[in-house]
């Protein structure tokens, strides 16, 4: 259990990160892998102030550790990007404000700082999540802030995919009070960043230099504030998805890819009636031919997916759920093929491994591997990210 957690949701003031629901799975003791593997897997451990690398075998699923990393204080890692160039990875960390650079070692299977080392967003900044611009020229942060102390804001910075270092542009504060959440379209020529003290979505474009313009908002529920706390865009970049931590409510938006403007489609219930989720991810994807959705809930224990039916106007038509091996499940990725769904166990210290139907997207457990060299329940793993 992690305390004062503020990823996505405003978990410091519930003390924690959920309950610990799950099947009962024993973790699979996770193999000591070598750096030989094409497909990686990143995940950051809350708990401990490191981030982790283990090998993913694209055929199977399974994982295999590397290496882990020191990515500032304890209490701290959340989110994490990894660059198109697979060679960089970049960690966000709430609790001392600084976003850390990593270079890849394919070979070894190692993450080692990048000469930089860090760069910082400011006092009481709080950083979330990252999102790249431009094919991983430009990298943004949604700093959270502290409300009645400092206003939330987006962090702006050029990458030199060389070395890695970031390069500050400035700094988006106008229109914000807490993003939480920012996610990139398909093109990287779009960002959409949720405000959980607003209760919007907003959509900025992403200039030649890199600065950031706002292009359109919408109220997070379509219709009226919520307050949400994650945002995603599908594959296409024709949807733009917001999930809300009070509703249990999940909000679809038509994306017009030229203007950034957001028409709102529909909200659909998570569970009826809506259970208000501790915490969300999204993870649109293709599986097999077909789109689907889909989401975690760190209280319930649950990921939801929801087949997406295109350009209907209704994309999301049902959901189901399962706890089976998650326990206090927060991030979540799909695998390009769609073959696999992994999701990070907070209150486990481990990573969920499930196979994806190519006809019905339904996940089946697979195996659940420790995202460090040895089971550490306190590792709080938060997010997680693939290479390309």
């Amino acid at each position: 259990m992690v305390a004062g957690l503020m990823l996505l949701s405003l978990l410091a003031a519930k003390g924690g990160c959920g309950s610990g629901f799950g099947s009962g799975n024993s973790p699979t003791p996770t193999p000591t892998g070598t750096g030989s593997a094409s497909s990686f897997l990143y995940v950051t451990n809350f708990g401990d102030g490191t981030v982790s690398m283990l090998s993913r075998n694209p055929s199977s699923g399974a994982l295999a550790f590397l290496s882990n990393a020191k990515a500032g204080a304890a209490l701290g890692p959340s989110g994490l990007a990894v660059h198109p160039n697979n060679s960089l990875v970049y960690v966000a960390n709430q609790a001392d404000g600084n976003v850390y650079g990593f270079s890849v070692n394919t070979s070894a299977g190692t993450l080692t700082a990048t000469a930089q080392v860090s760069v910082n967003d400011g006092t009481n900044s709080q950083p979330q999540q990252l999102a790249f611009g431009a094919d991983g020229s430009f990298l943004y942060v949604a700093n959270r802030g502290v409300l009645g102390v400092l206003a939330g804001s987006i962090s702006e910075y050029a990458v030199d995919a060389a070395s890695g270092k970031l390069t500050s542009l400035g700094t988006v504060t106008t229109g914000l009070i807490s993003p939480v959440s920012i996610a990139a379209n398909p093109a990287q020529t779009m960002v959409y960043v949720c405000d959980n003290g607003l209760g919007i979505v907003t959509a900025f474009s992403v200039g030649s230099s890199g600065s950031l313009t706002k292009a359109a908002s919408a109220l997070s529920l379509g219709v009226a504030t919520g307050q949400p706390n994650a945002v995603a865009v599908d594959p296409s970049g024709k949807f733009v998805y917001v999930a809300d931590a009070t509703t249990g409510q999940v909000a679809a938006f038509n994306a017009a890819p030229s203007s950034g403007a957001l028409a709102f489609l529909a909200s659909y219930p998570t569970a009826v009636p809506p259970l208000p989720p501790d915490s969300h991810v999204i993870v649109p994807a293709q599986v097999g031919s077909s789109d689907f959705v889909y989401l975690s809930d760190n209280l319930g224990g649950m990921v939801w997916f929801s087949p997406q039916t295109g350009n209907s106007g209704d994309p999301l038509s049902l959901f189901t759920a399962t706890s089976v091996g998650l326990v206090a499940p927060m991030g979540l990725a799909v695998d390009s093929t769609g073959g696999f769904l992994y999701a990070a166990n907070n209150a486990g210290g481990s990573i969920t491994v499930f196979s994806l139907s190519s006809s019905n997207g339904v996940p089946t457990y697979s195996a659940t591997y420790a995202t460090e060299s040895t089971l550490n329940v306190n590792a709080a793993p938060v997010w997680i990210a693939l290479s390309h």
